[in-house]
């Protein structure tokens, strides 16, 4: 098992590592599923992360999006995460990605009044729970806009999801999927992907 788990779990400790480039940003999203957000995020102009953590997965979208593009990472770093959110803004420093990048530091509901009024992708790996995934499909039915793409982490049911996420597994299977102002485009491994109609 890799140490970077466990390590992450010490964030001022993984921050000055990570400064120091003794270890990556670590994120629980699997290559794979990057693959597919930077496939659907490659065109987008306003685009939101909720739940950024170390910025990982932001950075290799951000890389994606086309120079006049912006991706708001949104992410209310509770609990003294100053670590974590360095860490992030580092990691997308590193990947020449910082001008395309506004963080917000705020939770979904929070985020809203910084976020454009419509977006064209969303990428949703905030609180995993029930509650928290209907808090965060509120604003994503809010703010997407007709034709515009939506990704969910951790809602379909593969092995890496299913021992924190089955609030969420059961929000998407419950509302999201069933919803008739979207279609369901694809699934990656625990990553469910739907564009709203136009």
């Amino acid at each position: 098992m890799s140490l970077l788990p466990r390590l992450s779990r010490r964030p001022r400790l993984y921050n000055c590592l990570h400064a120091l480039g003794v270890v990556k940003a670590y994120s629980q999203t699997h290559p794979e599923e990057r693959a597919c957000l930077c496939h659907h995020i490659a065109k987008a102009k306003a685009a939101v992360e909720i739940g950024t953590f170390m910025g990982l997965t932001a950075a290799e979208m951000a890389d994606v999006l086309p120079a006049d593009a912006t991706l708001y990472c949104v992410d209310p770093y509770p609990g003294g995460g100053e670590p974590l959110q360095q860490i992030a803004l580092r990691q997308i420093a590193r990947a020449g990605a910082a001008s395309k990048v506004r963080m917000v530091r705020a939770d979904s509901a929070g985020a809203v009044a910084s976020l454009p009024a419509q977006v064209d992708f969303f990428f949703v790996d905030g609180d995993h729970s029930y509650e928290g995934l209907a808090a965060d499909w509120k604003i994503v039915r809010q703010l997407l806009k007709p034709g515009g793409i939506a990704a969910f982490h951790d809602t379909a049911r593969a092995p890496e999801a299913m021992v924190h996420s089955v609030g969420s597994i059961r929000f998407f299977e419950e509302v999201i999927a069933l919803d008739p102002e979207f279609t369901h485009l694809e699934t990656a491994r625990s990553l469910n992907v739907i564009r709203r109609n136009a």
